[in-house]
């Protein structure tokens, strides 16, 4: 039986992971995790524009909270950032060497300030990275798309038409209404409205639907409206295909990577980060069950990050109140420390351990054999002891929000390790959604 228990949700830990000034390794994990698991389709915004109103909200909350909250927008201008990086790579290798892409974006290793403004020149990076691609693939992309026409669509208008229509892409500026403009520059402010994250048979389609368009002067008001619901469609597409690199580039990332090293995901998802590879790559769809499983993966890997964080924050506080730590300890459920103080002289020492749903737990345990009435005085007193300490590490955690739950046993008499205790209880720990519907179709 445990001596206490801090029950903290798990907003409490994304703040305790962006209250740094600099992030640490843990700590850009939780917020790159969390942020993966808040990406919503068609969220993405431009890098740093947060806005009055949100500047307001911050201005209001208190500086340690403030600067949490900012740390998550980052984050998640770090990972809306990095996935475009990632499409636009896999654009690149399919159109020759030679051709830089910017690196991801890393959200530790400076202030907010200093990641803000690398994130803005990372992002002109990419913009220039994308027109060299445009550029390299142009005659390419022609060639490939006056071939695809029929025979009896192949007239120098036509191709003309389809040239100017190539190179409006390639600009791709913003559209503007249409009103009474002729049908080539309807057909370019449609394709202005292309994603700008679209791969190469993305942007065949759309072409070949405005060569369509040019083809049949008589018909392009049909062709037109067909050409709308392409635009769509691939849009749509692109949008999914972003939510996965958005997912697959967080999972990838060194900090949230060492973060889960000791740790594979649930069976039902272990195949989940090569299908979503797949759709990344442009091979495949993310498909209703592939985005369920996609949303259970990054809600596992949520959990093991804020476990590590935790610990971390656990072992961090533990130091300050004096106790040594001699082991740390890591299992499949659960991230644990083994920790002593010198005024125990080796008489009993604590279990400290943070199970999948971010509970901490924690026990003391006497490692020396000794009976009588002063032996049970100092096992009582050192339990009682390290529940102060507990529920200073609550009120630590904390801050006054209400987000941390302590609960202990008090004149608690501990376990003797060697003959009653196993060395880290994990009968606390839950399923993840995936190994329950495992077990449940079993049934």
């Amino acid at each position: 039986m445990s001596s206490g228990g801090i029950v903290i949700l798990p907003v409490a830990v994304v703040a305790a992971a962006g209250a740094a000034v600099v992030l640490t390794a843990a700590g850009t994990a939780v917020l790159l995790v969390n942020a993966a698991g808040a990406a919503a389709e068609g969220a993405l915004r431009a890098v740093g524009d947060y806005g009055e109103r949100l500047e307001a909200e911050l201005a209001a909350l208190a500086e340690a909270e403030a600067k949490a909250a900012r740390w998550q927008c980052v984050a998640a201008d770090v990972v809306g950032l990095n996935a475009r990086i990632r499409l636009l790579e896999r654009r690149a290798a399919g159109s020759g060497p030679g051709l830089d892409v910017p690196p991801p974006v890393v959200l530790g290793g400076g202030t907010i300030d200093q990641i803000r403004q690398r994130m803005r020149e990372t992002e002109q990076a990419l913009l220039a990275a994308q027109r060299e691609v445009d550029a390299a693939v142009a005659q390419r992309e022609l060639a490939a798309l006056v071939a695809a026409l029929p025979p009896a669509a192949a007239t120098p208008d036509t191709i003309a038409a389809v040239r100017a229509h190539r190179e409006a892409l390639a600009r791709r500026r913003t559209p503007e209404p249409v009103g009474s403009r002729r049908a080539g520059q309807q057909v370019e402010d449609v394709l202005a409205g292309l994603d700008p994250d679209a791969n190469a048979d993305d942007r065949a389609e759309a072409l070949a639907g405005a060569a369509l368009v040019a083809a049949h002067p008589t018909e392009s008001a049909s062709y037109l409206r067909a050409l709308r619901g392409t635009v769509r469609d691939l849009n749509e597409r692109v949008t999914r295909r972003r939510l996965a690199a958005q997912w697959l580039t967080t999972l990838e990332d060194r900090d949230v990577a060492t973060a889960l090293v000791r740790n594979d995901p649930p069976a039902p998802l272990r195949g989940t980060a090569a299908r979503l590879r797949a759709v990344v790559d442009g091979g495949a769809e993310l498909t209703p069950e592939l985005r369920r499983e996609g949303t259970e993966l990054v809600a596992w890997a949520g959990e093991m990050v804020r476990q590590r964080f935790t610990r971390d924050l656990v072992l961090r506080l533990l130091r300050d109140e004096g106790y040594t730590v001699d082991a740390e300890v890591d299992s499949r459920h659960t991230a644990g420390l083994r920790v002593s103080r010198a005024d125990w002289h080796g008489e009993h020492t604590a279990d400290v351990w943070v199970d999948e749903a971010g509970t901490i737990h924690g026990r003391v345990l006497r490692e020396l054999t000794a009976a009588g009435d002063e032996a049970e005085l100092r096992d009582r007193s050192r339990c009682d002891e390290f529940a102060d300490h507990l529920t200073v590490l609550a009120d630590r955690i904390d801050t006054g929000t209400g987000t941390a739950e302590v609960s202990v046993q008090r004149g608690h008499r501990p376990e003797h390790r060697q003959r009653d205790a196993a060395a880290f209880d994990t009968r606390t720990t839950r399923p993840t959604a995936a190994e329950a519907r495992t077990r449940e179709a079993g049934r």
